[in-house]
């Protein structure tokens, strides 16, 4: 993996040095003429509301049966993406703002997604550079480190639960609401860095990982923007997102399981 980074980022590099990377979406929205819409930060909204109220009925339903449904309720939030739609948005205008659509192939965007993601961890390293000196400095004023409920699930529930909500639901919900809606909602007024930044620190804020784990996740999520940014289209940052949190899952289901 260090050395697929290590050249990954390099050519990434050269490509950027030499002006040969393009923004796919500035792109696509050309084509498409999608011009700024509320209806976009609307559903973003609307999401964000959906997911705590259904958290928290899934959480009342768990200690009253015994059996946590939030596996399956989750996938009730994905329809919210169509908002735009019923606010008279036009479907190719939607498409290339949202970025659903396959670009220049599907392989090709999972591809893309997959190299951009080792490309792109220089990044995540530094986030977890500072995550890891607050832990220092949490630790000796008492704070907790960064956990995760599916470390407890690991061992408590079946594997292929953990796959379908981390590896399936959330890749493809957040992808399609973060770096679909809420980034076409931001790149209108603001470049790409500071978009990224902003729906990176939103997206890591959500996570139940503690505030001392928002710098790796917030740099995570900038690399998912950026491959949006980068494509046009949202496979990239699903593909990337999927295979991180496959391979999270697979090792703590190994260590744990």
């Amino acid at each position: 993996g260090f050395v697929l980074a290590l050249a990954a980022s390099i050519t990434a590099l050269v490509l950027l040095a030499g002006r040969r990377v393009r923004s796919g979406y500035v792109r696509s929205i050309r084509a498409a003429k999608a011009t700024p819409h509320s209806a976009y930060i609307e559903s973003f909204a609307i999401f964000m509301a959906s997911f705590l109220l259904v958290f928290a009925f899934a959480d009342v339903i768990a200690r009253l049966v015994g059996h946590d449904p939030i596996v399956w309720l989750v996938w009730l939030l994905v329809p919210i993406a169509a908002w735009p739609l019923l606010r008279g948005v036009t479907f190719a205008s939607f498409r290339a703002a949202t970025g659903l659509h396959l670009g220049k192939g599907l392989f090709v965007e999972i591809g893309a997604g997959i190299a951009g993601y080792f490309a792109l961890l220089p990044i995540v390293a530094f986030g977890l550079i500072i995550t890891l000196v607050l832990v220092l400095f949490g630790a000796a004023l008492g704070l907790e480190p960064p956990t995760h409920p599916i470390g407890d699930d690991a061992s408590s529930q079946p594997a292929w639960m953990l796959y379908l909500l981390a590896a399936v639901w959330a890749p493809l919900a957040e992808e399609t609401f973060f770096r679909g809606h809420l980034l076409h909602a931001l790149r209108h007024r603001l470049p790409i860095t500071p978009t990224a930044l902003l729906t990176g620190v939103i997206f890591a804020i959500i996570h139940p990982q503690g505030v001392l784990a928002v710098p790796v996740l917030a740099a995570l999520g900038m690399n998912f923007a950026y491959l949006r940014e980068w494509r046009g289209s949202l496979v990239a940052p699903i593909a990337a997102h999927a295979m991180h949190n496959a391979t999270i899952v697979t090792l703590l289901t190994m260590l744990l399981g």
